[in-house]
């Protein structure tokens, strides 16, 4: 059964009903995700005002480290997602256009 996180927390939708996910570029439905209810919006809100202060009190360099570690598990999962959307987009990424500079890394 597909699960959210609200306040740290795994929970599954208390309307028990799911929306598919599917892959943009052929249609076909690659997982499901709970179809929240807009009391579990309200509380997944009310978790995230309440777990702001904690963050904000935290130092820049500190945050920083938290998105990098993020970075790092989601770059690692970069061939799963890729599996799970099938072929590749053939858009190009922002970084390879003319006049966008980005830095990589």
């Amino acid at each position: 059964m597909a699960t959210m996180l609200i306040d740290g927390q795994t929970v599954a939708a208390q309307t028990g009903k799911t929306i598919e996910v599917r892959n943009p570029a052929n249609g076909e439905v690659v997982d499901t995700i709970p179809k929240g209810s807009a009391s579990e919006v309200d509380a997944a809100v009310e978790a995230a005002a309440k777990a702001l202060p904690a963050w904000a009190s935290l130092s820049g360099t500190k945050r920083a480290a938290f998105m990098h570690a993020a970075a790092v598990k989601v770059k690692a999962a970069v061939p799963e997602i890729a599996k799970l959307l099938g072929k590749p987009s053939k858009a190009k990424p922002r970084s390879k256009k003319p006049g966008f500079a980005a830095k990589d890394g």
